[in-house]
């Protein structure tokens, strides 16, 4: 199977090589680097070696690297990328940290790294298997490890018919780190030894409560606490969904509900759009951008800034996680609920299924099918103080008891070294 494998990857790199070369050459995007020639100066140290796809993981490495390097200083980290965009990323949330590109997934290009930069260990995050990466640094006896591993039900149909080639490569990690049981079962049926296969959650339990958002600006916050009206907001709200927000809160207006409500749209290009919506509605509204100079005493304040969504969720009542009403598969429900706000959503959170239900479970969350049912919501809760606030600490509750996933994984790769 490895060398089907290989000779497939080397067709690949033939009918496409002349375009990548090109595009390569002319964006910067590492040529070099990816045939495994790196500007890699070997010294006493232990080096590990981490392998990100993409901002995702390296926000992994990012809560793991602390906990590493408290406990043993002295080790020295690399980090590889795939793409251009995550390699400046990762320089720059990194630095001084040395980060490179991947090599090609050719025995040749890896084996070329392995003999220059003769690491300790290899970690790979989530879902970046590697077949000939992950056999060849096996042969060099680097110890293999995977962290915050996950393979998903739609993935998992795709490793099954390449299970031969994948199967040989699991059995090559000596520590998987499964973000849940059913990851874990998965890997342990494509071949990964089930000894070796644990389960600790979700680092991004950790990654929310480390993020520490920007606090609001004075004028947010004065906007906000006008009359001390219930403060509802819509995160990262889509198109398909203004009509039934804005529908929700105009009946909760209607019933003499004092709201104060912050609109944050997914895209700073649907803000046209939203305040077209606004009008049909009849809502009176205010930009964060008109701030102080604009009346401030209309119900509803479009986010059209960068950055500030996350720090207003702590003088909130309610959140609501857009992209769950349609068909898109909802956000971060983590960001509200790690600031202490009771959360909701829609039926369609698949992107982060594990998450709303747990939020749910806790009692921190709730479901909502429609826009009567967010209605509903938000009439019960402006009825009772209580009720939200409760309900807000529960969903802080369920993230914190679920933290501490990134000290546990680095103690654990350190027992590997």
């Amino acid at each position: 199977m490895y060398l089907a494998y290989q000779i497939l990857f080397i067709v690949f790199l033939i009918i496409t090589g002349p375009y990548l070369v090109i595009r390569a050459i002319a964006g910067g995007h590492g040529v070099k680097q990816r045939l495994g020639f790196w500007n890699f100066t070997p010294d006493d140290r232990k080096t590990v070696w981490f392998h990100a796809a993409s901002m995702g993981e390296l926000k992994v490495i990012s809560c793991i690297l602390p906990e590493l390097l408290t406990s043993n200083p002295d080790l020295r980290i690399i980090i590889t990328t795939i793409t251009k965009t995550g390699k400046t990323k990762a320089e720059q949330l990194f630095d001084p940290i040395e980060v490179y590109y991947l090599p090609l997934d050719l025995k040749c290009c890896v084996n070329r790294v392995l003999r220059t930069v003769k690491p300790s260990m290899l970690v790979l995050v989530e879902t970046e298997l590697w077949p000939i990466l992950i056999r060849q640094a096996s042969r060099h006896n680097v110890k293999i490890a995977t962290v915050n591993a996950r393979i998903s039900h739609k993935s998992y149909r795709f490793y099954k018919l390449t299970k031969a080639l994948f199967s040989s490569a699991l059995r090559n990690i000596e520590l998987i780190i499964a973000q849940t049981d059913d990851d874990a079962s998965r890997f342990k049926k494509l071949g990964a030894k089930p000894d070796l296969v644990v389960t600790y959650g979700n680092i991004k339990f950790d990654q929310v409560l480390d993020k520490n958002p920007r606090p609001p600006a004075k004028v947010i916050k004065d906007f906000l606490n006008h009359d001390g009206r219930f403060v509802f907001i819509a995160g990262s709200i889509r198109t398909g969904e203004f009509q039934s927000v804005l529908k929700a809160i105009t009946k909760a207006l209607k019933s003499n509900v004092e709201l104060k409500v912050v609109i944050a749209p997914r895209h700073m290009k649907d803000i046209g759009l939203l305040e077209t919506c606004l009008k049909s509605f009849s809502l009176g509204y205010i930009k964060r951008s008109e701030l102080p100079a604009a009346e401030s005493r209309a119900a509803v304040m479009i986010l059209d800034t960068m950055g500030e969504l996350g720090g207003l969720y702590s003088y909130a009542n309610l959140a609501f996680v857009g992209g769950s009403l349609i068909k898109i598969g909802g956000h971060d429900p983590l960001e509200p609920a790690s600031a202490g706000c009771m959360v909701c959503f829609g039926p369609h959170m698949d992107n982060s299924l594990m998450f709303a239900n747990l939020l749910v479970d806790s009692g921190g969350a709730t479901y909502i099918k429609n826009s009567d049912e967010l209605l509903s919501l938000i009439m019960k809760l402006a009825g009772d103080n209580n009720l939200s606030s409760t309900m807000g600490r529960k969903a802080y509750q369920a993230v914190l008891d679920h933290s501490g996933v990134s000290a546990r994984t680095a103690r654990k790769l350190l027992e590997l070294i």
